[in-house]
């Protein structure tokens, strides 16, 4: 719904279903077959605004219910639990400064089990991030920072999973009419970090994830 010319609010109602995959329910050692189906209703509140020519700014507020909400143990087990509720803010602030195109972005959730009034499992309740690109003729250049707060491994609450930051670079280069490059770097710092634990000889360890990678693509689109 338009307030003006520069501001418009939109309020959205949905619901969803999520059947358990074959994984969820069969596979060895971690299926289980008893999954039910969950079932979300949510809601949402958007505002966005055009706050000059180079700036704009979105924020949403939303609650999702979720009825037999599945989720992972600390064994990596599906379960279902009985009610589970998600009420988040989310805002982005797109900014143009002397060319260059910047994203700053921050998500606050508050993922809870509503019978145990625990938090979900493996779900960050804080996540901040930045973008900011440039295209110089046939060049461009980019770069995205990301922290994300620390999260439970368990439904318990017991087992608490350290926070991250990664910082990240992407390139393009516009070879001729028909040929593209893009060169990305992932995990730049090559931090080591870690979003879930898995259980081994009585203790826990956490689950490595990909440490610093570089990813080249040329793409060639023929003048026919």
């Amino acid at each position: 719904m338009p307030l003006n010319a520069d501001n418009d609010v939109m309020l959205t109602y949905s619901e969803g279903f999520r059947a358990p995959t074959f994984n969820d329910l069969y596979y060895p050692q971690f299926g289980n077959p008893d999954l039910k189906p969950e079932y979300s209703k949510s809601y949402e509140l958007q505002w966005r605004s055009q706050l000059s020519e180079t700036s704009r700014l979105e924020t949403s507020l939303y609650r999702t219910d979720i009825r037999d909400a599945i989720v992972a143990d600390a064994d990596f087990i599906q379960q279902n639990i009985g009610a589970a509720r998600i009420t988040g803010f989310e805002s982005a602030l797109q900014q143009e400064w002397f060319g260059w195109q910047s994203s700053l972005g921050i998500a606050i959730i508050d993922p809870r089990d509503r019978d145990t009034g625990h938090t979900l499992s493996r779900r960050a309740r804080r996540t901040l991030s930045l973008d900011l690109d440039r295209q110089f003729d046939k060049v461009g250049v980019g770069a995205s920072w990301q922290a994300v707060s620390s999260s439970f491994n368990d439904e318990d609450n017991k087992q608490p999973v350290g926070g991250y930051g990664l910082l990240g670079l992407r390139g393009n280069w516009q070879a001729s009419s028909e040929v593209r490059l893009d060169l990305k770097v992932d995990n730049l710092l090559d931090k080591s970090f870690t979003r879930a634990l898995y259980s081994y000889d009585g203790n826990y360890y956490g689950y490595r994830e990909e440490r610093r990678s570089l990813q080249l693509a040329i793409t060639w689109t023929p003048t026919l």
